[in-house]
């Protein structure tokens, strides 16, 4: 009886180990899994980022060619074609300062910080990146940054 009390431990450590080995293939195939993931997700966020980008060129050319259209020589039309003049150059700063914002994200896309936070080093939600590819600050930080 003794030998068998003696057997079953090595038994079971055997087996022991034998399922730790599978479960650490089963962890790394998961963590493979995951880093394919992540690189389709910056496969991902980078096409959005240069979608946009091109979108934006396009954009700021319309209204580059909008703001060098001959004025009216008619002075109430003149008043309003400045107005739309105006709406137009802030359509196009604000497409200007995306632009840069979308160009620092492809910067850290290409150094391998995508995703992590440039103020306080955390990651950034997968959520937030999925809406703002571009977004440099985890909700934290862009809450403290913003109030």
């Amino acid at each position: 009886m003794k030998n068998a009390y003696v057997a079953t431990p090595s038994i079971q450590q055997g087996a022991g180990l034998t399922y730790i080995k599978a479960l650490g293939g089963v962890l790394c195939e998961a963590l493979v899994q995951l880093e394919e993931i992540a690189m389709i997700d910056l496969a991902k966020q980078k096409t959005s980022l240069l979608k946009r980008l091109s979108e934006l060129d396009s954009r700021l050319h319309a209204i580059e060619a909008e703001l060098e259209a001959p004025h009216s020589k008619d002075w109430e039309e003149l008043a309003v074609e400045r107005e739309g003049d105006e709406v137009l150059e802030q359509l196009g700063q604000s497409g200007q300062d995306e632009i840069l914002r979308i160009r620092a994200a492809l910067k850290r896309l290409r150094d391998g910080e995508y995703g992590i936070c440039v103020r306080c080093g955390d990651d950034i939600a997968a959520e937030r990146l999925n809406i703002l590819p571009d977004a440099p600050l985890c909700n934290e930080c862009a809450t403290a940054v913003a109030g």
